[in-house]
């Protein structure tokens, strides 16, 4: 199974909930987002490097997640 396929979908839709979320939802989805980052660290040790090459992005999508998630602090 290409796990591109499993992957990019799964970022693509925490990243986008991050963007959206409030109050004790986000820390739901914090952890969320924690466990699939453990899983793909887990995955990339695993798994042939040649075929998470058309990963590039998830790393920055994660970091888009974790920016998403941050408190925002009014001056």
């Amino acid at each position: 199974m290409n796990t591109c396929l499993t992957i990019e979908p799964r970022i693509d839709n925490l990243v986008e909930l991050s963007s959206i979320c409030r109050g004790e939802w986000c820390r739901l989805l914090e952890a969320e987002l924690d466990e699939f980052e453990r899983e793909m660290n887990f995955s990339e040790r695993r798994e042939d490097i040649r075929e998470l090459s058309c990963l590039r992005h998830v790393s920055e999508q994660f970091r888009q997640g974790y920016k998403n998630l941050s408190p925002i602090y009014m001056a």
